[in-house]
C-alpha cells in the first residue's frame, strides 16, 4: 500500500496518497476487530478462501501494475480503461479500501499483530472495563496507520513539488513493474495452492 500511496501522491497529489492511506487504514481496523471477535482466525483456516484472495487480489495487483506503467508512457489519461477501473481512478479511498481488503498478505499480517498482541495483553484488565481495552487496540491501529499515511503524504507533496515530469513519469513505470511482479506472483501463489 505504501508503493502504491506513493505512486498515486507522486501523480495526483497528496490528497490521493492520503486517500489510499485511509482506505487501507479503514481495513487494517477492520481486521483488528475481526481478530479480537475471533473471526479473522476462522476465516486463515479456509483453505479456499487463501487461494480465492491469492488470484483476485494478484489480478488487482496486475491490473494497477500495468496502468501504472502505461500511464508512465503516455501524456494523460488513458482513454481505453475499464469503468471499473476508472472509478478507483476517482475514488483514492475506495482503491486503497478495496486492494487491501483482497490482500493475503494483510491477512497474515494482522493475524500475527493481533496474535502478539493478543499473547502480550490482557486487553481487560488492569482497570481497564472489559471490551475497552480491545476498542483501544482497534482504535490505535486505526490511528497509528492514518498518521503513517499522512506522515507519507505530506512526503508525497514535497517530492511532488520538487520532481520534475521525467522524474514522476519514472517513478509510474517503477511501482507499475513492482506491483506487476507482485500481481504475478501472487497469482502463482494461488495456482500452486490449487495444484
Amino acid at each position: 500500500m505504501n508503493l502504491l500511496s506513493l505512486r498515486w501522491g507522486l501523480q495526483r497529489g497528496a490528497g490521493a496518497a492520503l486517500g489510499i492511506g485511509l482506505g487501507a487504514a479503514t481495513v487494517d481496523t477492520f481486521y483488528m476487530a475481526l481478530s479480537l471477535a475471533g473471526v479473522l482466525p476462522l476465516l486463515a483456516a479456509a483453505d479456499w478462501l487463501e487461494s480465492v484472495l491469492m488470484f483476485v487480489g494478484g489480478g488487482v495487483l496486475l491490473l494497477l501494475g500495468v496502468n501504472s506503467m502505461r500511464s508512465g508512457y503516455e501524456d494523460g489519461e488513458p482513454l481505453d480503461i475499464p469503468a471499473a477501473q476508472s472509478a478507483l481512478n476517482r475514488a483514492p479511498y475506495a482503491l486503497g479500501l478495496s486492494v487491501t481488503l483482497v490482500n493475503p498478505s494483510t491477512i497474515a499480517a494482522w493475524l500475527a499483530i493481533s496474535g502478539g498482541i493478543l499473547a502480550s495483553a490482557d486487553l481487560g484488565s488492569g482497570g481497564i472495563p472489559e471490551g475497552v481495552g480491545g476498542a483501544l487496540a482497534v482504535a490505535g491501529v486505526f490511528i497509528g496507520s492514518a498518521t503513517w499515511f499522512t506522515i507519507l503524504a505530506g512526503i508525497v507533496a514535497v517530492l511532488r513539488r520538487r520532481a520534475g515530469e521525467a522524474h514522476l513519469r519514472i517513478v509510474g513505470v517503477a511501482a507499475g513493474a513492482v506491483l506487476t511482479g507482485l500481481g504475478l506472483l501472487l497469482i502463482a501463489r494461488g495456482i500452486a495452492d490449487v495444484v
